[in-house]
């Protein structure tokens, strides 16, 4: 992966630390936001929604699954997907290495995030990966 320039207005932002893995905020002003999501394999996030914020994904690293609506897609270097708001969505890392999304938003705010389900683990205590995503 190429080398990504921080924002001065980010470098205020440490890292957030997540049970999927890690975001770095690039840029966030109040108009919008663009962090870089690096997420653990075998890890997905909550599902959750926002009745707000308007986000797309750009696959920058890995493979990740993204459910968002009654749809499930596979994204790989390059692919995008938009996320409108009031969409329950998540993403999934099934690959064997960290995968590295790009996401750009207007702006983030933890009072829009409404959770339906947690962050967790896809393998199970036996080491073999969850069959389903409910």
């Amino acid at each position: 992966m190429e080398e990504i320039a921080i924002a001065a207005d980010a470098q205020s932002c440490p890292p957030v630390l997540k049970l999927w893995g890690t975001e770095i905020y690039l840029v966030h002003t109040p108009f919008y936001s663009a962090k870089l999501l690096l997420v653990k394999p075998g890890f997905q996030c909550s599902l959750h929604r926002h009745l707000v914020k308007d986000e797309t994904f750009l696959v920058r690293g890995g493979t990740i699954l993204l459910e968002f609506g009654e749809k499930k897609r596979y994204l790989a270097v390059g692919d995008s997907e938009r996320i409108l708001p009031g969409t329950w969505h998540r993403f999934t890392n099934r690959g064997p290495a960290r995968a590295v999304l790009l996401e750009v938003s207007t702006c983030h705010s933890d009072e829009d995030v409404e959770r339906q389900e947690p962050s967790r683990s896809v393998i199970t205590a036996a080491g073999e990966k969850r069959s389903s995503l409910t």
